[in-house]
């Protein structure tokens, strides 16, 4: 899935910078989650170091890197994080206090995750990297791991929501323009596990509202009757539009939320 995610990674570049350029102003972005902050700020009087050394993990990016650095280099970050979450069993086996170690583990990658999701390049970078893993990947899990979780909530729910309907749209769009069968079968996996995590998202009522106006727009129904359009469908019509969806593309883009509303 390699090459996919050279595809996605620039293809979310341009059509997600698109969005929140020509995002309605109801919808401003926020360069900070004042929750996030407050995560933060709760957490480091836990009295629980955090080095991310002391625990062997050397290549974790810190709080000011997750939190600052721009799209390209959270894809970096986000690799290193996802890789502790999926290889740490044998630093926990060898600890003596294992419980200890597990909630001090789990409070450093939830705080690395959530300063990630504390703006919307941080969470490009994120999902770039987390939905096009190869093999056994956490995004194929059952359960969307906690740190994860922990993140989304903490995170700006216009901007998360957005961005999170657009990581099903990408590689659906993608579909009918690729030749090659396995990249076909790479851009649906992606797809599937980007709605894996809209379907963990919808007690939030930013993410049913989005996938409603999406489908809305990809059916053609609104077109009719642009005065009655709320801003969401007005900033997904511009979108689409911007984007010159072909009918195929916007006939497999309602397919696909479908079972989301």
């Amino acid at each position: 899935m390699a090459t996919l995610a050279v595809v996605l990674a620039f293809s979310v570049l341009v059509d997600i910078g698109h969005a929140f350029v020509a995002k309605p102003s109801g919808f401003a972005q926020k360069s900070k989650s004042t929750n996030c902050r407050n995560f933060f700020s709760l957490s480091s009087t836990s009295g629980i170091k955090r080095s991310s050394t002391s625990l062997g993990y050397r290549n974790l990016p810190s709080l000011e890197q997750v939190s600052n650095d721009p799209f390209s280099e959270q894809i970096y970050h986000a690799s290193e994080i996802m890789s502790i979450l999926k290889s740490n069993q044998e630093i926990v086996s060898k600890a003596q206090d294992k419980s200890f170690l597990e909630s001090e583990e789990e409070q450093m990658i939830s705080e690395l995750m959530c300063a990630q999701f504390s703006h919307p390049d941080g969470i490009r970078g994120f999902f770039t990297t987390y939905l096009t893993g190869e093999g056994d990947a956490l995004a194929d899990m059952e359960d969307v791991p906690k740190p994860l979780r922990d993140a989304m909530k903490q995170a700006n729910l216009e901007d998360l929501a957005s961005l999170a309907c657009m990581n099903v749209i990408v590689p659906i769009a993608s579909m009918s323009k690729l030749s090659d069968s396995t990249l076909v079968a790479n851009a649906a996996h992606t797809a599937e596990r980007a709605k894996h995590i809209l379907r963990n998202m919808r007690g939030s009522v930013n993410v049913i509202r989005n996938c409603a106006a999406i489908y809305i727009v990809a059916m053609g129904i609104g077109d009719k009757n642009p005065e009655g359009h709320n801003e969401l469908i007005l900033f997904w019509n511009d979108l689409f539009a911007a984007s010159n969806f072909t009918d195929k593309q916007k006939e497999d883009i309602a397919s696909a939320f479908t079972d989301l509303l």
